[in-house]
């Protein structure tokens, strides 16, 4: 058995289609694909538009040999990174890890179930997170790093992805009452969204469809 497979998923829907040919896939179900696919012991979740930093490979081999089997997941610092988890300053455990750049150990996250494809990023790498937490722990690989490139100014669709993410997550996770705040949080967004063009056509159909498919998730 391989040690480590890459798993690079592009967001391109035509290429996507290269990996589960025949039907359209979200994201992270496209991932779950590729990783069902896979055989080897670890998997490195990779987004495509990342470069490795020097000593990547280096210091992702080290990690692999000093992993226990208490660890689940290992996550490389993506650079520049504004949002990410900190870890703990002794232990290195992190409390949820992004999918952009993330070495998870096959077996657990096939155990956790994968992606929840019904969610958008980041909602659905802060969910498996969760998860896998059942499964070990998660540590962060500050001694490897990927390089992203210039960070845009968030668009509209990441914008509607972020509203509709957490409100997912709390129908998922959250007790009931904290769940139904969240969905009045998403539709206060609606009323006042972010200031884009066309923000309430694209957000507005989407919150509709969030509203029918968050009642079998409460």
């Amino acid at each position: 058995m391989e040690r480590m497979e890459w798993i690079v998923v592009t967001q391109d829907p035509a290429k996507t289609g290269q990996i589960a040919p025949g039907r359209t896939v979200c994201l992270p179900g496209a991932r779950n694909a590729a990783a069902e696919n896979a055989g080897a012991e670890w998997l490195l979740f990779w987004q495509e538009n990342l470069t490795p930093a020097a000593g990547f490979g280096e210091a992702v081999a080290a990690a692999l040999d000093e992993a226990g089997a208490d660890t689940a997941a290992l996550a490389p610092r993506v650079l520049p990174s504004p949002g990410d988890a900190a870890p703990d300053p002794l232990t290195l455990e992190l409390p949820w890890a992004s999918s952009r750049c993330l070495l998870v150990r096959r077996s657990a996250f096939l155990a956790a179930g994968g992606f929840d494809a019904r969610l958008p990023e980041p909602a659905a790498s802060r969910d498996l997170s969760a998860r896998l937490r059942g499964q070990g722990l998660i540590r962060a690989l500050p001694a490897a790093a990927a390089l992203a490139p210039g960070m845009p100014a968030q668009d509209l669709n990441a914008y509607r992805d972020e509203v509709l993410g957490k409100a997912r997550l709390a129908a998922k996770w959250a007790p009931f009452g904290a769940a139904m705040r969240a969905q009045a949080e998403l539709w206060q967004a609606v009323r006042h969204p972010a200031h884009y063009p066309g923000v309430r056509r694209v957000l507005a159909p989407a919150a509709a469809r969030q509203l029918l498919a968050v009642w079998p998730l409460l």
